[in-house]
């Protein structure tokens, strides 16, 4: 058997990097982040535990590393096409991802809700967030509420927050209870109720991106 090319070996490696952290997500998610041990995940991926070092150093690095793909999926074509200025299409469009990944990704997104509302996520979730790259992000869509027209554009933040986390939740745990045509009708209000400012001007208003911001929109 001749040995394998570099981008075989590039591939296998890719293939078990998912498969450990799909491995761990069901676990975090379904026994607890703090309760599962590096040697249960290697256990159930069926690789060695020494193995399993060489593609994550940590347990700590190995959630990290889901949550950013995660980001990473949703984000990364407005952060790369991003100037600094969220608009109405691009916080439109951006609605529409969300949806069509939770939907199309069910068992994944529900692991995940499962994992983020367990002791100590949070503070995980907001350290990965202070990256640069999610940071720009989220500030655009800071700043797109805090320069509309919005008489308490604070308050309209957490309500869209809301709305949007309330109904992932239910839908995630229940998704045969809702049609296309319901969830087509969310994703109008929240667009018509919400996100209805065009006229946003870049950093009009002196504000920053506080914790408290960050974790509304998170």
């Amino acid at each position: 058997m001749s040995p394998r090319t570099k981008q075989q070996l590039n591939e296998l490696r890719d293939e078990r990097r998912k498969l450990i952290m799909d491995t761990a997500l069901e676990l975090f998610s379904s026994n607890g982040y703090h309760a599962t041990s590096i040697a249960q995940i290697a256990t159930n991926a069926k690789i060695a535990k020494g193995s399993l070092y060489h593609y994550f150093e940590s347990k700590e690095v190995l959630l990290a590393e889901i949550f950013t793909i995660l980001y990473d999926e949703l984000m990364l074509d407005f952060i790369n096409n991003s100037n600094g200025t969220m608009k109405q299409k691009e916080a439109w469009l951006f609605i529409d991802k969300v949806f069509d990944h939770m939907t199309s990704n069910l068992l994944r997104w529900k692991m995940f809700m499962q994992l983020s509302v367990q002791p100590g996520i949070v503070e995980i979730l907001m350290n990965i967030s202070r990256d640069k790259k999610y940071t720009d992000y989220l500030e655009s869509f800071y700043f797109y509420f805090a320069n509309s027209e919005s008489k308490d554009p604070q308050t309209t933040m957490i309500l869209f927050s809301s709305v949007m986390k309330g109904f992932s939740f239910m839908y995630l745990f229940a998704p045969e209870m809702f049609s296309t045509e319901q969830i087509d009708s969310v994703k109008d209000f929240i667009k018509k109720n919400f996100l209805k400012y065009k006229n946003i001007k870049s950093h009009e208003k002196d504000i920053s991106l506080g914790d408290n911001e960050r974790y509304i929109l998170l």
